[in-house]
């Protein structure tokens, strides 16, 4: 049986250097998830097939850069994780390159084991891949395979895997694959020896809302899920194995039809009182998604609620595709928050500053919002979140940047970040979202919405720790 190895290769160029404080990578709930949700996903598909192996450099080395709560340099990282590679046996080499920040790396490691036994074979797979696949094309590249379509491409790449692939060098899924049941990390050898505090795992594949919000990396609609009954028994043997701190369903979107997410969350309570579990889970989701009885459920639980709300301005929310409705929707939210802290559910509002289109008059809007319904977020249980638009090939916003040019005055500092060999993080971001960003009037509305952020968040600080209150200060400074 061939090895493979499914192999983590980093993100040692994506510090900076604006934040100094480690608190929020060094907190063992808040640092990176152990195991990595795609790989015990992907070691169910490639199991049965072949001796699977993993590595992952972050959990091996850290992540370089102040930000990430580790010292080591980007090149010790690189020369390490290479040591560490090397020291490993396989026949083949499965990058899952998550995010554009994982590019430069994978690129490096790939580079070096073809010099070191070029008859070994390597393949990725991923986000950036599948949004960017002419980066793993080049001259003499060393990726025999490009594998598009998420973990239904690695299906497709395992059923021609012995038989006749040739040179077919890019594989993309056309066919409807069953959703995959992750592998409890206990099963697997290089996780069953770890500390798996915080435990993530996909249940389903793909968002109904794949091809509207302008800003997300996300590429599947069709929604694929495990059985209800499946996904508990997974959760089950993780919490008898593992017993973590943290569970993360970290899909796209969690539970996207009301059955399966009624039933999934009535049956996680009757699992955590049989198991008398002390952890707690974390979701992400839409607030027009939940209705009384889903909020009823979720009192029920020791559970963190992300909304991927992006935006509390009417003009943003259409410029960014995320509603056609943008009042109705900012009334959803408020209506849905306040059942939340009735119900003594921690929740986080996400809003998303600087996208192309961000005018004086959005930041307006924004601050109006706040100002206006400011008493409804200061309390114990919301947290309102925010980060700096980050440009994504592959995304709505990525192939609309000369409109963004042409109608607001965009200017983007840099459309192809992921191949910097240093401090991508800054440059990711670095968007001036349109003619009003040098207006001191720009700056000032953006002070000011962090002024709000404060103020509501002072409530809630308490309760989701040191952790929160040090990220906040980063975006903070990083968004003036």
């Amino acid at each position: 049986m061939k090895k493979l190895l499914i192999f983590n290769s980093g993100m040692p160029y994506y510090e900076d250097e604006i934040f100094k404080d480690k608190d929020y990578y060094n907190n063992p709930i808040t640092c990176q998830l152990t195991p990595r949700p795609d790989f015990i996903l992907l070691h169910s598909v490639f199991n049965e097939v072949f001796d699977v192996d993993c590595l992952d450099l972050e959990l091996e080395l850290g992540i370089p850069g102040p930000t990430r709560g580790c010292d080591i340099s980007s090149e010790d990282f690189l020369i390490k994780g290479l040591d560490i590679l090397l020291s490993k046996e396989f026949d083949i080499l499965a990058f899952p390159c998550h995010t554009s920040g994982h590019y430069l790396s994978s690129k490096f490691f790939a580079e070096e084991i073809k010099k070191y036994n070029k008859d070994i074979l390597i393949v990725i797979g991923g986000y950036h891949p599948n949004n960017a696949v002419d980066d793993f094309l080049y001259d003499d590249s060393p990726f025999d395979h490009v594998v598009l379509g998420d973990v239904y491409g690695w299906m497709d790449y395992i059923e021609q895997y012995g038989f006749d692939i040739g040179n077919n060098r890019v594989i993309k899924s056309n066919k409807d694959y069953p959703m995959p049941i992750s592998t409890p990390p206990h099963k697997i050898p290089y996780y069953a020896t770890k500390d798996t505090h915080s435990v993530g795992m996909y249940l389903s594949k793909g968002c109904l809302w794949v091809d509207k919000c302008s800003f997300c990396a996300e590429f599947k609609k069709d929604w694929v899920v495990i059985s209800v009954e499946e996904s508990l028994k997974l959760v089950e043997e993780i919490i008898l194995h593992s017993n973590p701190q943290r569970i993360s369903f970290n899909d796209a979107l969690f539970g996207q039809t009301s059955k399966w997410r009624k039933s999934f969350l009535h049956g996680l309570k009757l699992l955590c009182d049989k198991l008398e579990w002390k952890g707690y889970f974390w979701i992400g989701t839409r607030t027009e998604m939940l209705d009384d009885n889903d909020i009823q459920l979720l009192s029920e639980l020791n559970i963190e609620v992300d909304f991927g709300t992006d935006s509390l301005s009417v003009d943003m929310l259409k410029i960014m595709n995320k509603t056609y409705q943008p009042n109705r929707y900012l009334n959803k939210l408020l209506e849905t928050n306040k059942k939340l802290v009735d119900n003594k559910i921690k929740h986080r509002i996400y809003v998303i500053i600087n996208h192309p289109g961000e005018t004086i008059e959005t930041l307006n809007q924004l601050n109006v919002f706040m100002e206006k319904n400011i008493d409804s977020f200061r309390n114990k249980y919301t947290f309102i979140s925010f980060s700096s638009y980050i440009v994504y090939p592959g995304t709505l916003s990525f192939s609309l940047v000369e409109k963004y040019k042409r109608d607001y005055g965009t200017i983007f500092g840099d459309l192809g970040w992921w191949k910097r060999n240093k401090n991508q993080n800054f440059y990711s971001r670095l968007v001036f979202p349109s003619s009003d960003f040098i207006l001191p009037a720009f700056q000032k509305e953006k002070k000011k919405f962090i002024g709000f952020m404060k103020d509501s968040n002072q409530y809630s600080y308490h309760l989701w720790g040191s952790s929160e209150r040090n990220w906040s200060y980063y975006e903070n400074k990083q968004i003036i």
